[in-house]
């Protein structure tokens, strides 16, 4: 039986992910032209993840930011300015 995935968080499911996360930036993601962005509703799992004793420590350059729910039109905007959709427009 498949479980649900609302029911458990993904760092129960898999712990070595954030060991995986770390040597892969180390390795390759570091040099990349990009910003990851880590997301989670569980903010002490979030910060757990920055302690000093956590294998992505140190690697939490911009901090942990609380982020308010998106609305459609805030989300259209978004997509808007992205280029990825014409909002308003058939």
């Amino acid at each position: 039986m498949r479980e649900h995935v609302g029911k458990t968080h993904l760092i129960q499911q898999s712990p070595e992910l954030p060991s995986t996360l770390q040597s892969w930036w180390d390795r390759e993601g570091l040099r990349l032209p990009l910003l990851l962005v880590l997301c989670g509703s569980q903010l002490s799992t979030m910060r757990e993840l920055g302690m000093q004793t956590a294998p992505l420590f140190g690697r939490f350059n911009a901090g942990i930011w609380r982020l308010e729910p998106l609305d459609y039109g805030d989300s259209a905007l978004f997509s808007a300015a992205r280029g990825r959709h014409r909002v308003g427009k058939d």
